[in-house]
């Protein structure tokens, strides 16, 4: 008798709309939002808790605003907090925030429910990155993307640069994802997200928001190349009271090439030394 897993997804109330402004300036990553395209992009605020308290504002404001290029995508997020001195610091392993703040974006650019990316920092810019899905996520999933946090008189500040290569999207001329922006509050025990997340409601890219204004950027080649080495020496006795010992070694490279949206080809290369 076969049997099979069915997974539903349905949106909840309406969704929050952002648009992301196209900069043709350079963009610096250092959390100092002193780029004057950033004073013209528009403001994503107005979140709302998650917990402890859902569906109520959050103690202290939340500012975030989206920019692209050709090359990739820029997230700069502003956590007013008027007591700076009181945000937790805790220096972690990459994709662990332990006791302290954190700011994050989810994309899910197919809008299918089933795929989804979390790029998150903490005040001290440890980075997080997670491929999700309904059901689990992948924390040891990893990929090269720009960040830069700063603490000051106002709260902290979050700055990403998020390369296409970092991520999939459809090859269309305009493009609509669903995201969501989240803070983490460490000091209250709070989380909040810009499009509201309801706890008694099942899953996460369905209470996400939409991103909206980006056009005319293009898929790039995912072409990967992890070389590696190993080398090992052995010592054994020689059979005359003394040792004898011997080295070897061996290289080696994995290969990830995207075929299409949906299709990754890995290759290993062994070569044989012997």
């Amino acid at each position: 008798m076969a049997s099979a897993l069915i997974l539903v997804s349905f949106r909840v109330d309406a969704q929050k709309v952002g648009m992301a402004m196209r900069t043709s300036n350079p963009v610096k990553v250092d959390a100092l939002q002193d780029e004057a395209d950033w004073a013209k992009a528009p403001v994503l605020t107005d979140f709302i808790q998650n917990s402890p308290v859902p569906g109520v504002a959050p103690k202290f404001q939340t500012e975030v605003r989206v920019m692209y290029d050709d090359e990739a995508l820029y997230i700069l997020g502003h956590m007013w907090d008027p007591q700076p001195d009181s945000i937790p610091h805790q220096l972690t392993n990459r994709d662990d925030f332990g006791n302290t703040d954190f700011f994050g974006v989810t994309l899910s650019c197919f809008r299918d429910g089933l795929n989804g990316i979390f790029f998150g920092v903490t005040p001290d810019g440890v980075q997080m990155d997670i491929l999700m899905s309904p059901t689990s996520w992948d924390d040891a999933w990893n990929v090269v993307w720009f960040s830069k946090c700063a603490i000051h008189e106002k709260g902290w500040t979050a700055e990403f640069k998020i390369p296409y290569s970092a991520f999939r999207f459809p090859k269309k001329e305009e493009q609509e994802w669903d995201i969501n922006f989240e803070r983490n509050n460490r000091r209250y025990r709070e989380t909040s997200y810009w499009n509201e997340v309801k706890p008694e409601v099942d899953g996460k890219f369905n209470q996400s928001g939409i991103l909206r204004g980006i056009t005319a950027i293009t898929p790039p080649p995912r072409l990967f190349f992890f070389p590696y080495a190993s080398g090992y020496v052995e010592r054994a006795p020689d059979g005359n009271g003394g040792f004898s010992s011997g080295f070897q070694w061996n290289a080696g490279m994995d290969v990830k090439y995207g075929l299409t949206d949906a299709f990754t080809l890995d290759m290993t290369l062994v070569p044989d030394f012997g």
